[in-house]
């Protein structure tokens, strides 16, 4: 059985969605900024990492923060303090 719960904001013409998925032996986590379509999410590697260019979903960057709300939190207050998204400043702010 897979479960799937959401949550969406929007701010200066980005949606920001935080998914979680759930089966019976794995629980993983996603943000998704779009229409960028930036993906930072636990699947895959069992690190937290980010795709930051969505034409080669392949190529993903770790970052250091790993609480699926404190990632959504720091991306909504990157959209809002530089209104808009800077993806070479949102990965150095992940990284911290």
């Amino acid at each position: 059985m897979r479960t799937k719960s959401q949550i969406k904001k929007s701010l200066y013409d980005k949606d920001v969605y935080l998914s979680e998925f759930k089966t019976r032996t794995q629980k993983n986590w996603a943000v998704i900024i779009m229409p960028d379509n930036i993906i930072i999410d636990d699947y895959h590697k069992k690190e937290v990492h980010i795709h930051y260019d969505s034409h080669r979903h392949y190529l993903s960057e770790k970052i250091t923060m790993t609480d699926r709300c404190e990632v959504f939190e720091k991306v909504m207050n990157h959209i809002e303090d530089n209104k808009g998204l800077d993806i070479d400043k949102l990965i150095t702010e992940l990284k911290k």
